[in-house]
């Protein structure tokens, strides 16, 4: 399955979302384990490491910010993807947002490449 957001996506957002409404534990915790039963884990993530600060200037262009173009909340989605890297190591792959696309293409299509031959 190829997609462009997924599970990943989901706990980081909402558990950032959730942080206060859902007591007595982790809302990253909660949102993972209520979601588990129905997931379906990828084989590969890449995740396009950026700093909110550097993501927050590209879309300025784009009018009126969302809560989701704040720096003091991605940076909070940040942590929490990073959190999500951390426990698989494995099926995640980091990359350099910052960099230009062409550079970061070669890793995308060895990672992939590599896959299939698994």
């Amino acid at each position: 399955m190829i997609s462009d957001r997924y599970s990943d996506s989901r706990v980081a957002y909402q558990s950032v979302t959730l942080k206060e409404t859902i007591p007595n534990e982790s809302a990253f915790d909660f949102i993972q384990k209520s979601h588990e039963p129905w997931t379906i884990k990828p084989d590969l993530t890449f995740f396009f490491d950026i700093s909110p600060e550097v993501s927050c200037a590209r879309c300025k262009d784009r009018g009126e910010q969302t809560k989701f173009e704040r720096v003091d909340f991605l940076n909070e989605v940040r942590a929490a993807f990073k959190k999500l890297a951390e426990n698989e190591p494995n099926r995640f792959v980091i990359l350099d947002a910052e960099k230009a696309p062409e550079e970061n293409e070669k890793i995308i299509l060895d990672k992939i490449q590599e896959l299939l031959k698994e």
